[in-house]
């Protein structure tokens, strides 16, 4: 039963297109639209945004902090884990709600509290992968280092 309706007028280059992404995903182009605008507004259930929770850019400090650990000296790349670790409670991904964010923090901590290392390293690069890929490969230890004396000095909120 339909209660409203939401009439919008789009040119037609810009409704074939919303009509082939649609079609790509194997969606009616009414359930595309919707879904396309609950994600938006952050009323998809939390099952359904999970996978994309992610924060798309990567913040100025952490970037030029991977820039100081690439180029060796004292500082390693703990020390951009670190910053991003206790910024976690303002750097939220869009699509995230304050309510599964939490839920995703909580993920981490017992990742943290069982020394999952690998565990921490897939949060992060599910939740970052921006930032992710400015820390080598070779790294990631160096990076979890920096989370866990987040963790140690009670940083991570």
């Amino acid at each position: 039963m339909v209660k409203s309706f939401i009439h919008i007028r789009v040119d037609e280059d810009t409704k074939q297109s919303i009509e082939e992404a649609a079609r790509r995903q194997g969606k009616s182009l009414t359930t595309f639209v919707i879904d396309a605008a609950a994600k938006a507004a952050n009323r998809v259930p939390d099952d359904q945004v999970r996978s994309t929770r992610k924060f798309r850019g990567v913040p100025t400090y952490f970037r030029a902090c991977c820039m100081e650990a690439s180029r060796g000296g004292s500082l390693g790349y703990d020390h951009p884990a670190y910053h991003l670790s206790i910024h976690l409670d303002s750097e939220i991904p869009w699509e995230a709600d304050l309510d599964g964010w939490s839920e995703e923090i909580e993920r981490l901590l017992e990742h943290l509290e069982n020394q999952d290392d690998d565990g921490i390293w897939e949060w992060f690069t599910e939740h970052y992968p921006a930032c992710m890929k400015l820390v080598p490969r070779r790294r990631w230890k160096q990076f979890v280092q920096g989370v866990h004396l987040a963790y140690e000095r009670d940083r991570i909120c």
